[in-house]
């Protein structure tokens, strides 16, 4: 599970950070266009994996490509135990 929430917008980029398995203590940072055409990794966090930074933008692009600026959301990509 990831969850994230915009932090700051800059031109026509919106900035986020990223919380693998919720941890707000340990981010990372995202950027992307408003349209979704561009994306980047700025900070992952430390002893993380690039699934949750690609599970967060995948997220980030499809509401951006419909015109939506996400605030905030969240991701579970696995199954229950």
């Amino acid at each position: 599970m990831v969850s994230y929430r915009k932090i700051s917008r800059q031109d026509d980029k919106v900035i986020y950070e990223y919380y693998p398995e919720g941890n707000t203590e340990a981010p990372g940072m995202v950027w992307i266009r408003e349209d979704g055409s561009e994306w980047g990794l700025i900070s992952m966090p430390e002893h993380s994996f690039s699934a949750y930074y690609v599970h967060a933008v995948q997220d980030i692009r499809r509401a951006a490509k419909s015109g939506v600026i996400a605030e905030s959301g969240e991701v579970e990509w696995y199954g229950e135990e």
